[in-house]
């Protein structure tokens, strides 16, 4: 009678998995590369929400709030862009709803924009 095979051993976890230095300093440099990347609104570190004033100013001089479609329009599109934990957080201290939009500014050329737009505008 012929020996019967030897049953495999059950398949188990393989182990800790062994990483080098040069792994490691790798994911560090990407990850590192990632934060600084303006272009990526949810990975980038610097990031904040400012609030953007909807209102127009009428023939009176006073401000007049926006319309609930343009509040809504740009509401959307500044959500869309943003991170949706920080937006979320800004929008539930809103000053104003009626007439201000959080809208995220992510890296330092967003910033600089903004600045030059504000400067403009005074």
């Amino acid at each position: 009678a012929a020996a019967a095979p030897a049953a495999a051993a059950p398949a188990g976890p393989a182990g800790p998995v062994q990483a080098t230095d040069a792994d490691i300093f790798g994911a560090f440099l990407a990850q590192m590369g990632k934060a600084w990347d303006a272009s990526d609104y949810r990975m980038c570190s610097f990031k904040h929400v400012f609030f953007d004033d909807l209102s127009t100013e009428a023939a009176d001089g006073t401000l007049a709030p926006p319309t609930a479609q343009e509040l809504q329009a740009k509401r959307a599109a500044a959500f869309a862009a943003s991170d949706e934990a920080l937006w979320s957080r800004a929008d539930a201290h809103n000053p104003d709803p009626s007439r201000f939009c959080p809208v995220q500014l992510t890296g330092f050329q967003a910033l600089q924009e903004k600045r030059r737009e504000e400067k403009r505008r005074t």
